[in-house]
């Protein structure tokens, strides 16, 4: 039986008995049970009631179920980061654990929404700042929830976590941050045949389509150094010195395990440092003159 439940009414002039007086109180009784006792939602606004019961030492005490519930619903909605206590989130609470969170201010200027990519702050305390260079080499995080700018919000920095997709991204293939805000593209490269590309973010588990979030597989990935040692046709990628884009740098041939350079001539910078040719023969060489080892 739901609320209101029923009892039986009695007349003027009835004579209360202890039959009566016991079975009715004990109707009470049989009903006090959630099933029977009246919601907190008796249209949209109401359900949609939250109220903040504060922090140790400024509580907000509640007088009421009614006051209880909204507490609760607070803490829900706030646990979720979703603007209302009852919305579906984008990701589960067990994957927000397993993609490492962190609470950071976002400092980008605009409102975030779950999926966006920005970097960490270096001008402001514990925040978060756009950067939408090609490829950049800076430490991002991805939002976790709706965050209104100047807002502490729930942050990702490793494991699977969803990102939003610039341009089509195969499932495998690296990805690096996008031109286009707050999105990453696919950087053109496997990750069963390439070493991590300079400003790799993580790796496609799913395929990615523009302008919707998709999982990736965030890390931070081994130096070029740790990289050395290369399996069977797997490429080393470099960047090139022109226009900043990833190349093959070095590849192991499937056939004499001759290594290998990209197929085409090209100066390449590693770490900033040595700048090396590839001649005709798609073999490494020093390049002539005083700037040999230019750095």
């Amino acid at each position: 039986m739901a609320y209101p439940y029923t009892h039986v009414t009695r007349s003027n002039g009835t004579i209360l008995t202890a039959t009566i007086y016991n079975t009715d109180h004990q109707n009470h009784i049989d009903h006090n049970i959630p099933e029977d006792i009246d919601d907190f939602s008796i249209n949209a606004a109401e359900m949609q009631t939250a109220t903040d019961p504060g922090e140790v030492g400024s509580e907000s005490l509640a007088t009421s179920l009614s006051e209880e519930l909204a507490r609760l619903r607070f803490a829900i909605k706030e646990m979720k980061g979703t603007a209302q206590w009852y919305e579906t989130v984008s990701v589960a609470l067990s994957q927000v654990v397993a993609a490492d969170p962190i609470t950071l201010t976002n400092k980008t200027g605009a409102g975030l929404v779950a999926g966006d990519v920005v970097a960490i702050d270096i001008a402001n305390d514990s925040a978060v700042a756009l950067d939408d260079t090609l490829s950049s080499v800076r430490r991002f995080v991805v939002a976790g929830a709706s965050i209104n700018n100047n807002a502490a919000g729930i942050f990702y920095r490793a494991g699977m976590v969803p990102m939003l997709a610039q341009g089509a991204i195969t499932r495998g293939n690296w990805v690096i941050k996008s031109a286009t805000t707050k999105a990453v593209a696919d950087s053109g490269f496997n990750s069963t045949t390439h070493s991590m590309p300079v400003g790799a973010i993580g790796i496609a588990l799913e395929a990615g389509v523009n302008a919707t979030v998709g999982d990736v597989f965030m890390l931070e990935g081994p130096s070029v150094a740790a990289q050395a040692r290369l399996a069977n046709a797997v490429a080393i990628l470099g960047r090139n010195a022109a226009n900043a884009a990833n190349i093959e740098l070095l590849k192991v041939d499937s056939s004499d395990r001759t290594v290998l350079g990209p197929g085409s001539t090209a100066n390449v910078i590693i770490a900033g440092q040595t700048r090396h040719d590839i001649n005709a023969s798609d073999r490494i060489v020093l390049p002539v003159g005083a700037d040999k080892w230019a750095v």
